[in-house]
């Protein structure tokens, strides 16, 4: 009988602890886990600002001079809008990669892209003349 009531106080103290372990377990794996949506709400530089005209403020003492950046996410281009004096040019220039017209090629590519930052490379070939160049456009 001793050996019988020492056998069940024994299983189920056992059990018990095994019990409060398993719980406890669980409770560390759900306490612990990681939310994995939580950064995909994030959005990066091109899906924010996404058609925003960015309007060059180095200019605002020259009424007859513009200069204006837009970025679009699909296709990733930014476009280069520069007025004087009612006479346009505007560059349109494909993000990641290559755009050639009759003065030469022009090469983009990502160095970093945040929410507000945008750090773009670019290689130009002008006329024969290899220039590169490094711009950060920040928020």
């Amino acid at each position: 009988m001793f050996w019988l009531f020492f056998y069940f106080s024994l299983s189920t103290n056992l059990y018990l602890q095994m019990r409060k372990i398993f719980l406890l377990s669980a409770l560390l794996i759900f306490a612990c886990s990681s939310d994995d949506d939580s950064n995909s709400t994030a959005q990066l530089f091109l899906e924010k600002y996404d058609g925003v005209v960015w309007n060059e403020d180095l200019y605002d003492s020259n009424p007859d001079y513009s200069y204006k950046i837009v970025f679009t996410k699909t296709p990733p281009t930014v476009t280069f809008n520069e007025t004087y004096m009612n006479d346009m040019d505007c560059y349109v220039v494909p993000i990641g990669s290559s755009y050639t017209d009759e003065n030469g090629t022009i090469t983009t590519s990502v160095v970093e892209s945040t929410e507000d930052t945008i750090v773009l490379d670019f290689e130009e070939d002008y006329l024969g003349e290899i220039y590169s160049y490094r711009s950060t456009f920040s928020v």
